[in-house]
């Protein structure tokens, strides 16, 4: 393995890994959710109550397919690396 091919196996790890951690910091929720549960109170009755406000929070499958797409990517470009190597 040639050292630019380490290299990019390094530079695309560091995003995944980032990846990792921003969907961990935003909630690391599986599945994504276009809607947030709030608890509000009734100020005549004094109970609490969950109501569901629009907004967005990113789950696994959103940061996967960005994985995949990173992934796909360093495969074509060392899949390219390897042609030129061996056409020289």
């Amino acid at each position: 393995m040639s050292r630019i091919q380490k290299l990019l196996i390094i530079g695309m790890t560091i995003p995944l890994l980032f990846n990792l951690i921003i969907w961990q910091v935003l909630g690391g929720e599986i599945f994504t959710k276009t809607e947030v549960f709030v608890t509000k109170t009734d100020e005549l009755m004094g109970t609490t109550y969950r109501e569901g406000v629009p907004g967005f929070v990113p789950g696994l499958d959103f940061f996967l397919v960005i994985a995949v797409i990173e992934l796909v990517t360093l495969f074509f470009v060392l899949k390219m690396l390897n042609k030129k190597r061996e056409q020289q």
